[in-house]
């Protein structure tokens, strides 16, 4: 991208140029969990001497990186930065607490948005007649999670029946891989159930992938 005339390169990615956005470990950064690890500066928010930032999971931190940009020549070059991913609420036991307010206009702008996928994601998918639960998802195969792969594979299916008809992209595998959010005790009030019907698509979306 410099190359086309790029002065200053911001990744959404895991790598970059100039500065970074990260978040695939759903993470804080800077942040104390990454002391000790070569290249990173957890304390001033560096990636090999890059700023970055991560700002958590579902929202729960923003990740912010402040660049001090000065005019060299034809070209802008960064002259200082500060990173940061400050939370936007504490706990005060079991209780969470805003740090920050609504922004009215900005909920307004999306009311339809959000009952419309809330209109979607609660849509009865299936029924099933057998209890499904994620409890010993970490320990032994977990029957709910299985749902998932093989939904993903005969999406999967579907998708490559036409390339399939074709002689020229011979033989291929399918893989799917899924994996149970909550489990044990991470599950509020110690189990996880979606057994019974209908099973909905809100369920296996957020503690499935």
């Amino acid at each position: 991208m410099k190359e086309a005339g790029a002065d200053i390169v911001i990744a959404l990615s895991h790598s970059g140029i100039d500065a970074l956005f990260t978040g695939h470990q759903h993470l804080v950064f800077p942040g104390p969990k990454y002391s000790g690890l070569d290249g990173i500066d957890p304390k001033k928010g560096t990636l090999q001497g890059k700023p970055a930032a991560m700002g958590g999971f579902w929202g729960s931190n923003l990740g912010i990186i402040d660049l001090m940009l000065e005019r060299d020549g034809s070209e802008w070059k960064i002259a200082g930065f500060t990173t940061s991913s400050p939370s936007i609420y504490e706990r005060d036991g079991r209780k969470i607490v805003p740090l920050v307010e609504d922004q009215q206009n900005v909920l307004d702008s999306v009311v339809e948005e959000h009952k419309a996928t809330l209109a979607y994601i609660r849509r009865p998918v299936g029924k099933t007649d057998a209890p499904l639960q994620s409890y010993f998802a970490l320990v032994a195969n977990d029957p709910s999670v299985q749902i998932v792969s093989q939904a993903q594979t005969w999406y999967i299916d579907q998708m490559m029946k036409a390339t399939k008809a074709s002689p020229d992209t011979g033989s291929h595998s399918e893989t799917t891989a899924s994996s149970s959010i909550r489990m044990g005790r991470s599950i509020p009030g110690g189990l996880f159930s979606f057994s019974e019907p209908p099973v909905r698509a809100r369920l296996p979306v957020i503690d499935c992938k």
